[in-house]
């Protein structure tokens, strides 16, 4: 009946399949220690909605989110340098926030097919050019530039009425 978890930042380590079928999983605040998200961490997480991956995060492993159909937006801070195969597979998000100003490392299955049709990929202003000419730009319906100064999100994101 896990649904909201919080972590002390001294965590620089968290386990494959560390959240793994945590049905009721709603939220999950990251310790800012933690290094990679690895594979098959939140593997059906069914009810996941949203999450942000902390700046210390550089590596997003394989099926890291597979069967996270709840998940509709992640954010990812500014450290992030590869994001591997599959990752995140069967999810269908509206919202990757991207915030490194160099896009991080993909591949052609990193993010599944149907996110070309409707996720939105927010970038830094002054980076959407960056990510347009990488593979990047094949894999989203549109990039997007944040114009943010306080690093409050939620005003410069058009959430239609939902959060």
């Amino acid at each position: 009946n896990l649904k909201y978890v919080y972590f002390y930042d001294d965590i620089t380590e968290m386990g494959s399949y560390t959240f793994s079928s945590c049905n009721n999983l709603k939220y999950v605040k990251l310790p800012n220690g933690i290094k990679r998200i690895e594979y098959f961490m939140f593997y059906d997480c069914s009810k996941l909605y949203k999450i942000t991956i902390p700046n210390t995060v550089t590596h997003i492993d394989n099926q890291a989110f597979y069967k996270c159909s709840s998940l509709k937006e992640i954010t990812i801070l500014n450290n992030m340098k590869e994001i591997a195969s599959g990752a995140f597979d069967d999810v269908t998000l509206e919202r990757f926030i991207c915030l490194t100003t160099t896009p991080p490392v993909i591949n052609y299955s990193t993010f599944p097919y149907q996110f070309r049709k409707s996720t939105k990929l927010y970038v830094p202003s002054g980076c959407s050019s960056a990510y347009k000419n990488s593979l990047w730009n094949d894999r989203f319906h549109e990039i997007i530039e944040l114009n943010y100064n306080d690093g409050n999100l939620d005003d410069t994101i058009d959430y239609g009425g939902e959060l």
